[in-house]
């Protein structure tokens, strides 16, 4: 947040890399300054308007996870110490997890926020673009109505969809963003580190070898890639 410090407000190239739930908002805040120049680096396919595959669009979150690359089928982790490596489902694409995920849509604790010294909390929420929505009655289950019975403060969780339909960050965020020519979004393109002069990023070097240059650059990897990169690029 804060849009007024140096880095919200600085011009010239830059790079996000990753097309997540932050990517895409990232990007097309970016973007919004016609003195950028911004690219969205994603490793996994795109997601356009009137291509977007029906389990993600539709309300199982389930059926999501089991599209054909739109998850790390390889990502694995350990819970301790000695234990066997388990799936960790995440994200892969343009949309990331906001394709893929339980559509849960909590936007957390004002005072958190203000504890950690965001001062501008009302204003990026009057700016969101995603919806909720509640489930309906017929859409619980049993344990749903069970829990919801045995508390009467108890609610649904609200949803990221709208009509029943998933909304996605790349929908709601990058879709009207993708109209401005300052942006350019390039999937497929996964980024194995940044690039350095010094202490100063100054681009990012793809898994293929391709090198590209900026100004700026700006790590939306997600909590797992976001970290190897750094890792990669020799920053421990």
């Amino acid at each position: 947040m804060n849009a007024d410090s140096t880095l919200a407000t600085a011009s010239g190239q830059w790079i996000v890399v990753g097309a997540g739930s932050a990517g895409c908002v990232a990007a097309a805040r970016l973007a919004e300054h016609d003195d950028r120049s911004v690219t969205l680096l994603e490793s996994g396919p795109d997601l356009l308007p009137g291509r977007v595959p029906a389990a993600i669009a539709g309300p199982d979150f389930l059926a999501a996870l089991d599209e054909s690359d739109r998850v790390y089928g390889d990502l694995a982790v350990r819970r301790h110490a000695g234990a066997p490596p388990a799936p960790y489902p995440r994200g892969r694409g343009v949309g990331g997890s906001s394709a893929v995920n339980a559509m849960i849509g909590l936007r957390g604790d004002r005072a958190q926020y203000a504890a950690w010294g965001w001062d501008d909390v009302d204003e990026a929420w009057a700016r969101t673009r995603i919806p909720i929505e509640v489930a309906a009655c017929d859409e619980l289950g049993v344990v749903d109505l069970a829990l919801l019975a045995a508390a009467p403060d108890a609610a649904p969780a609200p949803l990221t969809r709208s009509g029943g339909r998933r909304v996605t960050s790349a929908e709601a965020y990058l879709w009207p963003a993708r109209r401005r020519p300052n942006l350019v979004v390039t999937s497929g393109a996964p980024v194995d580190r940044v690039l350095f002069d010094g202490r100063r990023a100054v681009g990012v070097v793809l898994a293929d070898g391709a090198e590209v240059a900026a100004d700026r650059v700006v790590l939306a990897a997600g909590a797992i890639h976001t970290p190897a990169i750094l890792l990669r690029s020799g920053v421990d």
